[in-house]
């Protein structure tokens, strides 16, 4: 049972952030404490098996998250006019270059296979991948701009919080002057 002692130790590593962790956490701790390990039947199966479809749950959460804002990002990118101006190879290659455009699925069948796959991409690593995926197809349209328009220059808006009518005006006339500064220079993108 040591084999199965040692899965649940990392399982519960795996799961140290989630909300079910403390009292999983909790009965490993007794199972320790009482020297129940080799009691009948299996305390720790249970464990196991709680802890691997938790995780594996929040796994498939975290992947299904990934691929929609990647298919939601790819069909702002894919409409974009810019964009559609490109070939498809090139199209392939900005994405390549930005590991935009496959994506190996991790196994997790077995419990096995979900701590390699955790062990591999946690699931934090998948909350910052899918975070990052915006500024990437970003990315990938401002280069295809600078493709096609090699003078197109990059403004970044100023941040701001609109309350009233007034604040908006402000604002509005702020990008106004800041667009109609550098379009002597030629065109301008955000």
């Amino acid at each position: 049972r040591s084999n199965d002692w040692l899965q649940l130790k990392d399982l519960l590593d795996l799961a140290k952030d989630l909300a079910f962790y403390p009292a999983i956490k909790a009965e490993a701790d007794a199972i320790s404490a009482n020297r129940s390990l080799l009691d009948e039947p299996n305390p720790v199966a249970t464990h196991i098996k709680e802890l691997t479809t938790k995780l594996r749950e929040a796994l498939q959460h975290h992947v299904q998250n990934y691929l929609a804002i990647h298919a939601a990002q790819l069909k702002q990118l894919e409409a974009d006019a810019h964009w559609q101006q490109l070939d498809a190879a090139k199209q392939q290659e900005l994405l390549q270059r930005r590991q935009l455009l496959s994506m190996d699925e991790p196994s997790y069948g077995s419990t096995e296979a979900l701590i390699d796959a955790l062990h591999s991409v946690s699931l934090s690593q998948w909350a910052d991948r899918t975070a990052s995926l915006a500024s990437k197809f970003e990315s990938a349209r401002l280069e295809a701009v600078k493709l096609l328009q090699p003078k197109v220059q990059h403004l970044s808006l100023p941040r701001a919080t609109i309350q009233t009518t007034a604040d908006l005006e402000l604002w509005l006339e702020d990008v106004k002057q800041q667009v109609l500064d550098k379009l002597n220079d030629g065109p301008v993108t955000f």
